[in-house]
């Protein structure tokens, strides 16, 4: 792996590797470095994983109460991550991954280590302003980034519990270290005019391989070359894997397609997810 270091000193530069060491220069320590950082270290996981037959998609992921994991997809701005974020804040889900989804057979995800971009309006809707002041994370417009570890922390945390209702039930355990099965994929929509309504309804599975074959990201993707170049030709094509593995989707996974309104009730989507 070889970082590009751009003209401007953007991104640090790898001056040594050898033996699955990596000496980097990361001075000065500025926010745009630790950023590269963490992208650095996601991008080794995700590439791990990948010489092992799993792919990577575009889209969220969450843990429900019943441990099964439920992709959620969408085009960009859809309200993927308002979604994720109400139903771990607002309800008892974790939040697993966002904008990077790792699928294996169409049968099992996991935790990728990311961050998430929240709508500031979302913050202050969730009621979080002051837990992520508490966990110095300053607050920006239009989003803000926080790690994924702090969103499920949140909703743990006995005084933010105190203030919903004294609702302290346990959140679903999450780790790097195990597969999660997939028990539901999410085509979600935030649409405005619902207001505290939504909507479920059933889809096909010739139409869920679709979706997903739509969000592969393959190993030849713009977005890669940002922040390295591979410096080598993959010898798995994540394309021909993706199409092959979505033939058919397992008969115990339910795809759905869910719209719904901004003042929603989080609770009763997750209880009719756990119902599907």
């Amino acid at each position: 792996f070889y970082p590009i270091l751009t003209q401007d000193n953007t991104y640090p530069s790898i001056l040594k590797y050898e033996n699955h060491f990596f000496l980097m220069h990361m001075q000065p320590n500025n926010q745009k470095h630790q950023e590269f950082l963490f992208r650095f270290i996601r991008e080794i996981y995700i590439s791990y994983f990948e010489s092992n037959q799993w792919i990577t998609y575009h889209g969220n992921s969450i843990l429900l109460p019943n441990n099964q994991a439920a992709i959620v997809l969408g085009q960009p701005k859809s309200g993927k991550t308002t979604l994720c974020a109400g139903l771990c804040l607002m309800a008892e889900s974790a939040y697993l991954s966002d904008d990077r989804v790792m699928i294996k057979m169409n049968a099992q995800t996991r935790k990728v280590p990311t961050t998430t971009y929240l709508d500031y309006k979302a913050v202050y809707h969730f009621g979080i302003d002051n837990d992520l002041t508490n966990q110095h994370i300053s607050i920006q417009s239009p989003r803000t980034q926080i790690p994924l570890s702090v969103i499920n922390q949140i909703r743990n945390d006995a005084s933010f519990a105190n203030n919903h209702d004294n609702h302290q039930q346990k959140k679903p355990c999450t780790t790097h270290a195990c597969p999660i099965n997939i028990g539901l994929i999410i085509h979600a929509k935030f649409d405005p005019k619902l207001s505290t309504q939504y909507s479920l309804s059933s889809i096909a599975n010739a139409k869920a391989t679709e979706l997903l074959q739509a969000c592969c990201i393959t190993q030849e993707e713009v977005w890669r070359d940002q922040y390295m170049d591979r410096g080598y030709d993959s010898p798995l094509s994540v394309q021909t894997l993706c199409t092959a593995q979505n033939q058919k989707l397992p008969h115990n996974i339910t795809t759905l397609q869910l719209d719904y309104g901004p003042e929603v009730n989080y609770r009763h989507i997750e209880k009719t997810l756990l119902t599907q």
